[in-house]
């Protein structure tokens, strides 16, 4: 699985944030390394999982960032975008916490089974 990544990261090139990104800085790691493909699998997944947290904080950045401008040039467009986003925000939320849950436990089932894959 590591040769693969690095084979792909080799092929497709690795922008900042991309999987293939993201993969290259795992498995430079030593604990992914010494862990093997189940644990890169799940380092994969939660650096995904994580990525979705920086995209909710940028979100209310600009939310924040459009209230200022709000409160110094009232406008109902300002308004109007301020609501969708943070609408937005909720919804994506809502689905990342599910998403994190749904992740954690499936972990702790598959840590508790004891399957490893090599």
């Amino acid at each position: 699985m590591l040769k693969f990544i690095k084979k792909i990261s080799q092929k497709a090139g690795s922008a900042p944030g991309t999987l293939v990104h993201i993969g290259e800085r795992k498995i430079e790691k030593p604990r992914i390394r010494k862990n093997g493909c189940d644990y890169l699998a799940y380092a994969l997944i939660d650096a995904v999982i994580d990525h979705y947290f920086v995209i909710l904080e940028s979100i209310s950045a600009t939310i924040e960032s459009l209230e200022e401008e709000l409160l110094d040039e009232p406008a109902p467009e300002t308004m109007q975008s301020i609501h969708e986003l943070k609408r937005k925000l909720i919804y994506m939320r809502k689905q990342v916490w599910r998403v994190h849950y749904q992740f954690v436990n499936s972990i702790q089932d598959f840590l508790v089974s004891g399957v490893r894959f090599q």
